[in-house]
């Protein structure tokens, strides 16, 4: 994605947020388990989930627009109902602190009983990142409604659903947490409460400490902006 790309995806988003005829609100989910079971590995040296499962879970709370998998940027997020709440940021200074409830489902019960073996071998998901994606269902992907055409519809007798029009990256911003606790589980159901990456424990601002006469970064490594003259002799780096 360019700048022009993005500038235009962002004014799309502006437009179908401000419409009067609108479009649904779509919640796509993203559990990440692989930082902490890599940890697992490296330092505890067990392997009590098979190393080669997947290790980030994709779920929708879409059921009444779309009862099985979504398609989004070419990804596939499967359905299961999900209860969220307490995502609302306020203007009392406060982080919010979300609950998240995911309940098995037909369509979900693999990814389910997979990510609930991580939760026992896993201590209960604690730290590992969940993302939420929220966006309209006019910019889903052409896939949701024609598997045969997971780019464009190149077969022109197909009728396109009426204002669809998907872009991977008219998005809102995207929301990250960290899983904090797990608060309930039972056999169909599992409940963790999430924490912002600010409220981690040992976590620090500024981030990057800037001190005076001298540079944090790699003599023209990454992220260094000094610019090479082949005609000076001598040059300083700062």
């Amino acid at each position: 994605m360019n700048k022009t790309q993005a500038k235009e995806s962002l004014k799309n988003l502006q437009a179908t947020a401000a419409s009067l005829e609108g479009s649904a609100v779509i919640d796509l989910f993203e559990i990440d388990v692989s930082e902490i079971a890599l940890e697992e590995l490296l330092y505890k040296n067990k392997n009590l989930v098979p190393i080669n499962s997947e290790k980030i879970f994709r779920f929708h709370n879409n059921p009444k627009l779309i009862d099985t998998s979504i398609w989004y940027n070419d990804i596939e997020y499967i359905g299961a109902p999900i209860k969220i709440d307490g995502f609302e940021i306020t203007s009392k200074g406060t982080l919010p602190a979300p609950k998240m409830s995911i309940t098995a489902s037909e369509e979900s019960i693999h990814s389910f009983h997979l990510l609930k073996q991580y939760v026992r071998a896993l201590d209960s998901l604690i730290g590992s990142q969940v993302k939420r994606t929220r966006t309209f269902a006019k910019y889903l992907d052409y896939k949701n409604f024609y598997a045969s055409y997971p780019t464009t519809p190149l077969n022109p007798d197909i009728v396109i659903p009426k204002g669809l029009s998907p872009d991977p990256n008219a998005h809102f911003p995207q929301e990250v947490y960290y899983v904090e606790r797990k608060s309930a589980e039972n056999k169909l159901f599992m409940e963790f409460e999430l924490a912002s990456a600010l409220a981690l424990e040992n976590i620090k601002l500024p981030g990057r400490i800037i001190a005076a006469r001298m540079c944090p970064w790699t003599y023209r490594g990454e992220g260094c902006c000094y610019e090479y003259s082949a005609n000076k002799s001598t040059s300083v780096h700062g």
